[in-house]
């Protein structure tokens, strides 16, 4: 007796369905039955927090998200020589300032590359691709300011825990949780890539935010603060 032979057609209308109903399971999981939670108001940054990152960039808080009800959040941001930020990435909602104290800040900001020297200030609009460098061999020092302040401290916080190396995964739940994606592909392209992952990314065990990752980093973050104080004084703040 001859098997019933199934049409290409039927296996991939077939193979259609069962993506749609997952996708849309998942998406009904994760954003509407089981939302993860905002993360807590002590896993924010305050000002006189310290901290680095393995490509050489220094942070000092000046204020917090906290602190300014979410307007903005400022800091001290140094590059040691051939520092840079990890990669070109793109904040779609905020506006990134850099005043240069001292050095020369070279940045990458959409298809152009400026030097900034010390006394000028470069401002990133919003959706704007950019990454700051440091290509001489002394240190940049800048006041950097992002409005609104979003959940950027958070971040960083969640990268020290997982030794700034996110699995691309990851990545998907990172990107929608705190608003930064990376230039390429196109941020629109990431969005549908994030919204469709995400509940994948939750479904086998990570998450936007891990309170011990924050822990750590404030505590960190806090010695940091410590050590900066007795090299260079207390902190300025204006």
């Amino acid at each position: 007796m001859q098997r019933p032979r199934i049409s290409v057609r039927k296996f991939l209308g077939a193979l259609a369905a069962a993506a749609v109903l997952y996708f849309g399971l998942g998406a009904l999981l994760h954003y509407v039955v089981f939302p993860e939670e905002e993360p807590p108001a002590w896993a924010y940054g305050r000002s006189g927090f310290s901290f680095e990152t393995p490509t050489g960039e220094r942070f000092r808080l000046i204020h917090g998200p906290i602190e300014t009800g979410g307007e903005f959040s400022e800091a001290h941001f140094d590059l040691l020589p051939g520092g840079h930020a990890g990669r070109p990435h793109v904040h779609p909602h905020q506006e990134e300032r850099f005043e240069v104290l001292s050095g020369w800040l070279t940045a990458l900001v959409g298809d152009e590359e400026r030097v900034v020297s010390a006394g000028e200030i470069l401002v990133v609009p919003p959706g704007t691709p950019h990454q700051p460098f440091n290509r001489r061999d002394i240190e940049m020092r800048s006041i950097a300011r992002i409005t609104p302040a979003g959940k950027l401290g958070l971040f960083f916080g969640q990268l020290s825990g997982l030794g700034f190396k996110p699995t691309f995964l990851q990545t998907m739940l990172f990107v929608q949780a705190y608003d930064v994606y990376p230039a390429t592909p196109p941020p629109a392209v990431v969005r549908v890539m994030s919204f469709l992952l995400a509940p994948t990314a939750r479904l086998v065990g990570y998450r936007s935010f891990n309170p011990e990752y924050a822990k750590r980093f404030l505590g960190s973050a806090a010695q940091g603060a410590a050590a900066d104080r007795a090299q260079h004084g207390p902190i300025n703040v204006w």
